[in-house]
């Protein structure tokens, strides 16, 4: 079970939203998140009737995302830090109070890995909320949200297209390769003991062209060698066949 980045930023601005409603916002979409990560719903609810509950619970939200990603829990209390600091400046908390909350929202804007510049404009916008109407911090706010939330998706839409390629166990992928390397060397050295002793070049020849052949084929299924060049070494190795043949002929 994996929570993605815009996921983790939304449930950050809805559980802070959560608590400073008393839980009568977004409490569905809590419970949803809390139990999509392990956590029990009662003691998440039951954590804003008692001190230091909401700390217990982020605290518990970070454990609990731990195992899903690094920035998982980052987005998350960007989204919980947005709405506290937007509650800060918008209630006109002291001031001192205030850039101490913003050095650690500016730390979790890091982890995130927002850019610095953006990192500028997110501050800016929370900063001006402080002596502006409700109109205007609303719509604040909200493009405050916009572009959070374009930051995620675009990191985990980044993140989607990064498939990497898993290699293939050599062991697994090339045994079929080798069970025909090893037949062709038996075959080659038995012919090499019945063969008088010029066609001994013919066998070399024959050996370097078959491991050639396996080598690309390997390469072939791991994705290692597209199909052009694939196919340009084929015919690389199949134009010493007919060399083999005439050497076949003039010995005879």
């Amino acid at each position: 079970m994996t929570v993605q980045r815009v996921e983790a930023l939304e449930a950050g601005i809805r559980f802070m939203t959560w608590v400073f409603s008393k839980g009568h916002a977004f409490s569905d979409d809590v419970r949803e998140f809390t139990n999509r990560i392990g956590m029990s719903w009662s003691d998440v609810e039951n954590s804003l009737n008692n001190d230091g509950g909401t700390i217990r619970v982020i605290k518990g939200i970070e454990r609990a995302c731990s195992s899903m990603g690094s920035q998982v829990f980052a987005w998350f209390e960007v989204g919980r830090n947005t709405i506290l600091l937007s509650n800060m400046t918008g209630t006109g908390a002291p001031a001192a109070l205030v850039d101490d909350a913003m050095s650690g929202y500016r730390r979790y804007l890091e982890d995130a890995q927002i850019r610095v510049e953006e990192r500028d404009r997110l501050q800016a916008l929370l900063s001006s909320m402080g002596n502006d109407s409700l109109e205007n911090k609303t719509a604040a706010l909200g493009q405050l949200r916009e572009r959070l939330r374009d930051q995620a998706l675009a990191q985990d839409e980044k993140e989607s297209q990064v498939q990497p390629r898993k290699p293939n166990n050599p062991w697994v992928s090339g045994s079929f390769y080798l069970f025909v390397v090893v037949v062709t060397g038996s075959g080659l050295l038995a012919a090499a003991k019945i063969l008088p002793l010029i066609a001994l070049p013919i066998i070399v020849v024959g050996a370097v062209v078959a491991l050639a052949i396996v080598g690309a084929l390997q390469l072939r299924n791991d994705d290692r060698l597209k199909e052009e060049p694939f196919l340009k070494l084929m015919a690389l190795s199949f134009k010493y066949l007919p060399l083999l043949k005439r050497r076949d002929s003039k010995r005879g």
